[in-house]
């Protein structure tokens, strides 16, 4: 699974649509527009494409319509009756880091004021900011995981 947050998932899609368009022969408005980043995006399509076409699918059916667009699916055997293939999640889901990254941020700044006023235990203060950077720490951890490849 490759995860990608709005703004990546924008930008490669824009990027495949000029590349599309390109092989198609309309050339693009600025065709050096992507020359910095053309072999990382090329290579990220790819695994993209290479996830959405090995995706595995379930067979699953019909367990419960609770209205408004709500169904209950279930997985079965492919020969009971209204048996169907679905894919549970698409192969490459956005994320959005915005409240992580905020958190991380919060935990660097906090440990670099404890780094530089090493002498605040006199009054407290030191634990204090230690719990805060403990918290910020354990907010931020699933993006650091992520963005270290080993998932939430």
């Amino acid at each position: 699974m490759i995860a990608l947050t709005q703004e990546k998932r924008e930008e490669l899609a824009k990027f495949a649509k000029a590349t599309l368009n390109s092989l198609n022969g309309i050339e693009p408005e600025d065709p050096n527009q992507y020359d910095d980043c053309l072999s990382e995006y090329t290579q990220k399509c790819m695994e993209i494409a290479i996830a959405s076409l090995t995706a595995e699918s379930k067979t699953v059916r019909l367990f419960g319509d609770y209205g408004e667009g709500e169904l209950c699916w279930i997985e079965c055997d492919p020969s009971e009756e209204g048996a169907q293939k679905m894919y549970p999640a698409p192969p490459v889901p956005e994320v959005n880091t915005s409240n992580e990254l905020t958190a991380l941020l919060r935990a660097i700044e906090l440990f670099q004021a404890i780094q530089a006023n090493d002498r605040w235990n006199e009054s407290g203060k030191l634990d204090d900011a230690y719990g805060e950077l403990s918290e910020a720490a354990i907010k931020a951890a699933p993006l650091i995981k992520r963005l270290n490849g080993s998932g939430e």
